[in-house]
């Protein structure tokens, strides 16, 4: 029996380890799983590329016009495709490149689930199958973040950013079923071949058992054993072993059925005081940052509401200066918050960094006099001297603050005041200690004036500034503004100390600036996107579409190929495109300017056929097609396009709406084109209730276009409109 105990002791060894080998399998596949998300970027963002939204550290504000003029038109493209992710290192905008960031990481998750999907085997199709669909259902929102009109004066970030994010936690979600679908087949082959493999070394042990009590009988036949057999006249087979393996079976087979326990994260009582001030400190820099927005907008009332009624736009006026003040009397809170919030996180690193970003965003606010400068610019044409005084009182309040806030403020009150004189406009301008800053607005101010003494102003102090790729840029657009091509020469000149990526974006910059082919060849090959782009720009269709195809990333090649194909008007072309959302948007953006309605359809996306054949004036037919639509964002344009030749029509497509800020549009167009009542009354609810997650002005500026369309038709309906736009700017939070 001594040598049957060894043999079944290192079979029961082998077994163990069979055993074990599942649950080991079963370990590594959700470790792969767990970063698979992770690893789905093919690259990272550029160093210097953060939540702040700038490489350069400044906080933007919610709205563009916290630093832009009203008219400017480079707001309509800051969503225009540039090139990939790294390209943004070169944008001096941050709020841009945190739209452009927010972009990126929802093609990051789309790509991962594709990724993900394919690697699903045949036979689970049926339940992936439906989870994907609901993916491309949410993929028209990702259509809807493309299409987001932006302008100078309903620009908002806090909006985009979180539409964006709601997208990603929708797909997340979906992430998440395919992930624990993936999961699941995963464990259900490692059990089956941890049970096959189990069976063997069971049917491998009988085996060996049962020769070994052979091995022995024979042995002791031989020795002349007297010990007397078994009544039956055969050994007995030994339930022991047995047992003993079905317990080791049982033991090491539990993992594999058992789920891990959650980790549930508790927090003290001073990281729940951390959390709170820290939460109190955002709460208190958004408010304040919303109040220079009600500032501004109250204005924007007022000065509309002007011609109807004087005395009505007087107390708007008189609001929005109250509301200012307000935002201005809280700078000291907002220092006091910030030094809180800091004081508060020493100790713990992991929220002394949040502490710092809350600070620079109360710093960015507490330092702006943006509401001011845009109240004077609303009334300057109203009331010269008033706009005057208004913008004193912004200037004033510049000299209590420093920095980069300060020079943002400073060269934007210089610009406005140039409306109204030139020389104090250039002389403001020249405070301005951040030349390009300073570069900026004496462009500006000459672009107005058409002063060649002040566009020497900016040149001069375009070559101040130190970092090359910027300077290049302030050259070559003052360079396109006053046609002086000999600065083209000198921004090229300034990149001969500039390597890698910056070099090949600030080349393909100057390329579309100067029209100039020739500066292809200077972009280092490894930046195939900037050199697609740039000969794209030139004219070099084939070319370019040639060097796309270099492009490693999928939705990085996927943009280039659509900007090219719709540049080239080249439909057959815009087809090969492999993401479907990018393709059909080229092809979209190609029917729309050829208007052949033929090529409608090749569009596959119901998104972008309904707004091509919306486009071309087929209203029947995209009404019919934009059955399946799960964002209804194209309807918008069907509905305004429809109501003046249809208004029964147009009324059906506004009932398939789901935003109330989509619908607002849509009625008020309906609603000058019946001038009925009660399409008004639904127009003027609507506007109320259009109401954007992170835009608090959207109700506002709703009612107001509703005004507006109806000032010149019927004054009464305007009235009622302007005043409740004034009402509703009147009870957005400030505190």
């Amino acid at each position: 029996m001594k040598a049957a105990r060894i043999f079944l002791f290192a079979l029961l060894t082998v077994t163990i380890i069979g055993l074990a080998m599942p649950h080991s399998a079963k370990q590594e596949v959700s470790a792969k799983q767990e970063v698979s998300l992770a690893a789905a970027p093919e690259k990272q963002i550029p160093a210097g590329f953060g939540t702040s939204g700038s490489n350069t550290g400044i906080y933007p504000s919610n709205y563009c016009v916290s630093c832009h003029m009203p008219d400017d038109q480079r707001l309509t493209t800051a969503l225009d495709w540039n090139g990939p992710i790294e390209s943004q290192t070169n944008n001096p905008c941050p709020a841009s490149q945190i739209m452009h960031q927010e972009i990126y990481y929802t093609e990051r998750l789309m790509l991962a689930i594709d990724r993900l999907y394919a690697t699903l085997p045949a036979h689970t199709n049926a339940q992936a199958e439906k989870i994907y669909t609901g993916v491309q259902a949410l993929q028209q929102t990702y259509s809807r973040l493309l299409d987001t009109p932006l302008t100078p004066t309903t620009a908002s970030l806090d909006a985009f950013v979180s539409e964006a994010q709601m997208l990603r936690f929708r797909l997340g979600k979906s992430y998440n079923q395919l992930n624990s679908l993936n999961d699941s087949l995963k464990r259900q082959r490692v059990l089956i071949a941890g049970i096959i493999i189990s069976l063997i070394l069971l049917g491998s042990l009988a085996w060996g058992y049962y020769n070994a009590q052979r091995f022995v009988a024979k042995r002791r036949s031989a020795q002349g054993d007297s010990a007397q057999p078994s009544p039956s006249g055969k050994r007995r087979l030994s339930l022991k072993p047995l047992i003993v393996i079905l317990l080791v079976f049982i033991l090491f087979a539990l993992p594999l059925f058992r789920e891990p326990p959650q980790a549930v994260a508790g927090s003290t009582e001073i990281e729940l005081e951390r959390q709170n001030t820290l939460d109190t400190a955002s709460r208190l820099a958004s408010s304040t940052d919303q109040a220079l927005a009600r500032a501004w907008i109250l204005s924007k009332v007022g000065a509309d509401w002007s011609a109807s009624d004087p005395q009505a736009s007087e107390s708007a006026l008189a609001d929005s200066i109250a509301t200012a003040g307000e935002a201005e009397r809280s700078a000291y809170a907002l220092w006091g918050q910030a030094q809180a919030a800091q004081e508060i996180t020493v100790g713990d690193l992991a929220t002394q960094e949040k502490a710092a970003l809350v600070a620079a965003d109360l710093e960015a606010t507490r330092s702006r006099a943006w509401g001011l400068r845009l109240i004077a610019l609303e009334w300057m044409e109203l009331d010269p001297e008033k706009a005057e005084s208004i913008l004193q009182q912004a200037l004033d309040y510049t000299q209590t603050s420093v920095g980069t806030y300060r020079d943002l403020d400073l060269r934007a009150i210089a610009v406005t005041w140039a409306l109204m004189d030139v020389d104090k406009g250039a002389a403001l301008a020249q405070q301005v200690q951040d030349p390009a800053l300073r570069s900026w607005g004496l462009r500006e101010i000459a672009a107005a004036s058409q002063q060649s003494a002040v566009y020497d102003q900016a040149v001069q102090a375009a070559r101040q500034v130190d970092d090359p790729v910027q300077r290049a840029r302030l050259l070559s657009e003052i360079a396109e503004q006053n046609g002086d091509t000999a600065l083209f020469s000198e921004a090229l000149s300034t990149l001969n100390e500039v390597t890698g990526a910056a070099r090949a974006y600030a080349l393909l910059h100057l390329a579309l600036a100067t029209q100039d082919a020739t500066l292809v060849e200077h972009i280092p090959a490894e930046f195939p996107a900037a050199r697609a782009l740039a000969l794209s720009g030139t004219g070099q269709y084939e070319a370019a579409w040639k060097a796309a195809q270099a492009i490693s990333d999928p939705y990085d090649r996927a943009h280039t190929q659509a900007v090219i194909a719709s540049a080239w008007q080249n439909a057959e072309t815009a087809s090969q495109i492999e993401i479907p959302t990018l393709r059909d948007m080229a092809l979209r953006d190609i029917t729309t300017v050829t208007g052949d309605s033929s090529l409608a359809n090749n569009i596959q996306l119901v998104y972008y056929k309904v707004h091509a054949l919306t486009r071309l004036g087929e209203f029947q037919t995209a009404w019919e097609a934009a059955g399946s639509l799960s964002d209804t964002y194209p309807l918008v344009a069907l509905a305004a396009s429809w109501a003046p030749t249809h208004q029964q029509a147009a009324l059906e497509v506004v009932e398939k709406m789901s935003r109330e800020a989509d619908k607002a549009q849509a009625l008020r167009a309906i609603a000058v084109a019946t001038q009925e009542q009660n399409d008004f009354e639904r127009a003027l609810g609507m506007a109320l209730a259009a109401r954007v997650r992170g835009d608090a002005l959207s109700p506002v500026r709703a009612s107001l276009d509703l005004a507006l369309a109806f000032l010149p038709l019927d004054m009464h309906k305007a009235e009622a409109a302007f005043d409740q736009a004034y009402q509703a700017a009147l009870r957005i939070a400030i505190k």
